[in-house]
């Protein structure tokens, strides 16, 4: 009896939970089934840089709840380059006793059902039937897929997000209660902790609502509204001022420039594209309004229907920001991830009332059908696209299975080393550059490099550090130009000079050359653009300061083991040639030597 009254209330959302569920379990039984007994506890990686995230969850747990540099000894103490909470929420089940292994699995199932939940929920305030909240919420869940899979980011973000949203849906239905003013306040708070590109969203969303209720003379609930906003504004005065103190780092502008920033007020191309998909629904919300929403005189459609129009408005504003800023640091890239979520929750919400008001629709006029089509179908057309390039089950459990057992063979070296050293010290990996990135996420040690393009530290250290790492690789110019992206960043790499060309590309479209500006030349490489000297310079280094004083470098880098993949340098597996400098073989299996330093 006491089951059928839970199945008859809460049906829908045991589906969900069990569809989730299912997805998951099934994706990572495939996984396991294939490694069998060569399993050893190293951490599945769901997508390519999910060892970065997992290193500063286990920096967090080891002691350090700023995360410095979890890469980098010399660091670990230093400001973060951005804020952490997010990586706090993911990182608690390792305080439960729960392995690194365990917290990313637990972390996957944990918060994609949080997410569904969520989604679920936001809908149903929204007065749709229980059958469309279950299938939005699926869809929302199958567009994100690729990024609720990714640790920390977004995967506790997008149910950060999500909270927020609800907490605007419930204010709104009751703005002078003082407890949904709270807990709006809270969700505010708390999105501005977790993730700086929500902030920007929210910074941009409220003070457009505030206006919007003002001018609509519904003071009260503005006047409520601006008070939640001075709530989260008081309680974000620590997040303020720890970025006062990342933004006057000496080395800010540079790591962000390795992370992404660029300088331009031209869109990017994300910003076009879902700048297309926003406003299509945006016209589809205010148009379906106007013409059978009011008719009906629909209270919920009304109350939600300029939230949402001023949400969609909000994120456009935000990933086009450079356009006035000047400062494009990926930013359409990143809100385009939250543009998923709110498209799907808007097609969702439309198409129940497109459903809802059908028999209405056949009385206006064809065109005005024709219209709501097809903005309904574009938007469609949209969140399919996002789906098909987001459930991409089938590459991640491919791609899992394929790596997944050769990197069990980094467990026995990296426990050995984790057991053998009691306080944290730098390792340096020669060959099978992947297990460099697991040394920090399976020991309590550090890295040499290449890792670390994402914290406070200078180019010129990041370069050196790279220098330093390939002694053994005898690099020539043509390696150090290209492995450009490894030391230096994605923008300096990719962004720099694809900006570059597109503002050349402009300006002889607008015809400015023909009246005397130099528009410049298109440049066929980041190298080109950087000019051949800077890489000649770094080459010199290499020959002339690190190749002949690698003593001296390894000290200054607090380089205590050297950890030798046997299958990339065969040679090494018996001695290790480093002038002035005693190693002496401690460990050894079929793939690894370790050697132990001593200068």
């Amino acid at each position: 009896m006491f089951l059928t009254i839970i199945w008859k209330k809460y049906k829908y959302l045991i589906v969900l939970t069990c569809i989730v569920t299912g997805i998951l379990a099934g994706s990572l039984a495939l996984i396991f089934i294939k490694v069998g007994p060569q399993w050893r506890g190293v951490p599945l990686q769901f997508t390519g840089d999910s060892y970065f995230y997992y290193a500063r969850m286990k920096e967090i747990y080891d002691g350090h709840p700023f995360i410095g540099n979890p890469f980098y000894i010399e660091h670990n103490n230093e400001l973060a380059p951005a804020f952490f909470v997010a990586d706090w929420l993911a990182a608690w089940p390792l305080w439960l006793g729960l392995s690194i292994s365990a917290t990313t699995i637990f972390n996957l199932f944990f918060w994609s059902l949080l997410f569904g939940l969520l989604f679920f929920l936001i809908l149903k305030l929204c007065n749709l039937p229980d059958s469309f909240c279950l299938i939005g919420a699926l869809v929302g869940y199958a567009a994100s897929f690729s990024i609720i899979i990714r640790a920390v980011s977004l995967q506790t973000v997008l149910p950060a997000f999500l909270f927020f949203w609800l907490a605007m849906l419930w204010w709104q239905k009751r703005p002078s209660d003082k407890k949904a003013v709270w807990l709006l306040a809270a969700a505010v708070t708390m999105s501005i902790y977790v993730y700086t590109y929500l902030t920007q969203i929210i910074v941009v969303l409220l003070p457009l609502m505030i206006a919007y209720l003002s001018i609509k003379h519904r003071r009260q609930e503005a006047k409520y509204l601006a008070a939640a906003c001075l709530l989260a504004c008081i309680a974000s005065i620590p997040f303020a001022l720890y970025t006062w103190q990342q933004i006057h780092s000496p080395y800010f502008w540079e790591t962000m420039q390795r992370v992404g920033l660029v300088y331009t007020h031209l869109p990017s191309r994300n910003f076009l594209t879902a700048s297309f998909w926003v406003i299509a629904a945006i016209s589809l919300w205010l148009l379906l309004w106007r013409w059978v929403a009011m008719e009906k005189n629909d209270g919920t459609y009304k109350t939600i229907m300029p939230f949402y129009v001023l949400a969609g408005a909000a994120m456009i504003m935000t990933a086009g920001s450079n356009i006035l800023s000047g400062k494009e640091s990926e930013n359409a890239q990143h809100i385009e991830r939250f543009i998923i979520v709110w498209l799907v929750i808007s097609l969702t919400i439309l198409a129940a009332y497109i459903w809802q008001y059908r028999s209405q629709l056949k009385i206006i006029s064809r065109a005005k059908r024709i219209m709501l089509g097809s903005l309904l179908a574009i938007v469609l057309l949209s969140v399919l696209n996002y789906v098909r390039t987001g459930f991409s089950l089938v590459n991640m459990v491919r791609e899992n299975r394929q790596t997944v057992i050769e990197r069990q063979s980094y467990a026995a070296p990296l426990r050995w080393l984790e057991a053998q050293e009691s306080r944290p010290v730098v390792i340096w990996t020669v060959g099978a550059e992947d297990v460099n990135n697991y040394i920090p996420i399976m020991t309590k040690h550090y890295v040499l490099a290449p890792s670390g393009l994402t914290y406070l530290l200078s180019d010129e250290e990041q370069a050196q550090r790279y220098l330093v790492y390939h002694y053994f690789d005898d690099l020539t110019l043509a390696d150090i130009e290209d492995d450009f992206w490894s030391y230096a960043g994605v923008a300096h790499a990719i962004h720099q000079y694809k900006v570059y060309n597109r503002r050349v590309r402009v300006c002889r479209l607008l015809f400015l050359d023909k009246i005397g500006y130099n528009c410049g030349e298109i440049v066929n490489s980041a190298i080109a653009l950087r000019g051949e000297d800077w890489f000649q310079n770094l080459y010199q280094q290499y020959l002339q300061e690190v190749k002949p004083n690698i003593r001296v470098e390894l000290q200054k880098y607090h380089v205590a083991y050297v950890l030798v993949d046997n299958t990339d340098y065969p040679a090494l597996q018996t001695s290790l040639p480093l002038p002035g400098v005693f190693s002496q073989v401690v460990y050894q299996d079929v793939r690894f030597t370790i050697y132990k330093l001593n200068y």
